[in-house]
C-alpha cells in the first residue's frame, strides 16, 4: 500500500497496477491547464506588441512620407510665389496687385498649400538703428521712437534692442550689454552687430509677450511669427514704400504726418497709386515736409516674405523664405522651415 497517494494490487501474475487518488489527477490537470493558459497569455502579449510595433512603425512611414510631400508642397508654393513676383513688371508696387491678393491657394496629390507674399518695404528696417554716424541718434532714431510711441512700446527696450545690435559694450541707460545676459540661469552672449532675422528679438532682454502681442504676432508661436508683423523688418532697404506701408509705419517717418494725415495718404493711394515718391507731393499737408522724408520713401519694393503652409492628411509643413526681386530676377535669401 502507498499511504496518500494510491494503492499498489496485484491483478495477475506478474501483474501489478496502480490506482492514482482523485486529488492527484486534479492536481495535474489543473497546473497542465494553467500552463496553458500562462502560454496563451504570453503568446497574445507578444502579437499584441509585435502588433502595435508594426503599427506604430507602419505610422511613423505614414508621417515621414506625408511630411515629405508636405514639404514638397511649401516648396512649391515658394516657386510659385516667386513667379508671381516676376511676372509683375511695374515700376511701382502697391497692394492692388495680384501677389498682395491674400492667400493663394494649390492643391495636388491629396494635399493642399496656402501661400501668402508680403511686402517688407512695407516696414521699417530695425538694422537701420546701427547705421547712425553716433548710435542711438540720428533721424532713423526718432523714427523708431515714433514708432513705439504709436505702438505703446516702451522706449526702453528700444535701448537694449540698441545695445544688442550696436558693435560696441557700452551700456545705454537702461539698456543692457553682457553683463544683463551673463547672469541669466542660461547665459549667452550679447550680439553687438544687426540682427540677421527678426526671430532675434526673443533673446533680447526687455522682451516679453506683450511686445509681441503690440507687434500683431501675440499668442504662444509668437517669436516664430514675428516675421509677419507689419511694422518691422530687417530685410528691407532704407526706404518705405508708401504704396505699401500702413498708416502707424507712416506716421512714425515724420511729426508733420498725423494720424489723420496718414490715413488721407491711404485714401489718395486707394484711388490713385503713387508712381513715383514725388507724387507724395500731392498730399497737401505732406508737401512741407516732403524733402525731409524724400530720401526714405519709395514706390518700389524690392524685398519680399513668403510664407508657404502645407498639409498632407493631417502633417503640416511651413516656410518661411525672404526673396530679393531684382528686375524680373527673384532668388531666396534667406528661408526657414517650421
Amino acid at each position: 500500500m502507498i499511504s496518500g497517494s494510491g494503492a499498489l494490487r496485484r491483478v495477475g501474475p506478474g501483474w501489478w497496477s496502480v490506482r492514482l487518488s482523485h486529488g492527484i489527477l486534479a492536481n495535474d490537470r489543473g497546473g497542465a491547464l494553467l500552463f496553458a493558459l500562462l502560454v496563451v497569455i504570453v503568446l497574445a502579449a507578444t502579437v499584441f506588441a509585435f502588433s502595435d510595433a508594426s503599427q506604430l512603425d507602419a505610422r511613423l512611414a505614414r508621417n515621414f512620407r506625408d511630411g515629405m510631400r508636405a514639404l514638397y508642397l511649401a516648396r512649391a508654393g515658394v516657386e510659385y510665389a516667386m513667379a508671381i513676383l516676376a511676372e509683375d513688371d511695374n515700376d511701382f508696387d502697391t497692394l492692388f496687385e495680384e501677389w498682395a491678393q491674400g492667400t493663394h491657394e494649390l492643391k495636388f496629390d491629396g494635399g493642399i498649400a496656402q501661400v501668402r507674399i508680403l511686402d517688407e518695404e512695407r516696414k521699417l528696417n530695425l538694422n537701420l538703428l546701427t547705421m547712425e554716424t553716433d548710435i542711438g541718434e540720428g533721424p532713423f532714431l526718432e523714427i523708431f521712437q515714433r514708432l513705439f510711441d504709436e505702438l505703446a512700446v516702451s522706449r526702453t527696450f528700444l535701448a537694449y534692442l540698441i545695445d544688442w545690435m550696436d558693435p560696441d559694450s557700452d551700456e545705454s541707460a537702461p539698456g543692457g550689454e553682457g553683463g544683463l545676459y551673463e547672469d541669466l540661469p542660461r547665459p549667452y552672449p550679447v550680439k553687438n552687430a544687426p540682427m540677421d532675422t527678426l526671430t532675434e528679438l526673443a533673446a533680447v532682454g526687455g522682451v516679453g509677450d506683450s511686445i509681441f502681442e503690440k507687434l500683431a504676432v501675440g499668442g504662444s508661436e509668437a517669436p516664430a511669427q514675428v516675421d509677419e508683423n507689419p511694422y518691422l523688418t530687417v530685410y528691407s532697404s532704407e526706404e518705405v514704400n508708401i504704396n505699401t506701408a500702413n498708416a502707424v509705419v507712416l506716421t512714425s517717418l515724420s511729426p508733420v504726418i498725423t494720424g489723420e494725415v496718414a490715413q488721407k495718404i491711404v485714401s489718395c493711394r486707394e484711388t490713385h497709386p503713387f508712381e513715383e515718391p514725388s507724387d507724395l507731393r500731392d498730399v497737401p499737408v505732406v508737401r512741407d515736409v516732403f524733402g525731409d522724408i524724400q530720401d526714405i520713401i519709395t514706390t518700389h519694393s524690392q524685398n519680399f516674405l513668403i510664407v508657404a503652409t502645407a498639409e498632407v492628411d493631417g502633417v503640416v509643413r511651413r516656410i518661411t523664405a525672404h526673396v530679393e526681386r531684382i528686375g524680373e530676377e527673384v532668388s531666396i535669401q534667406y528661408w526657414c522651415l517650421d
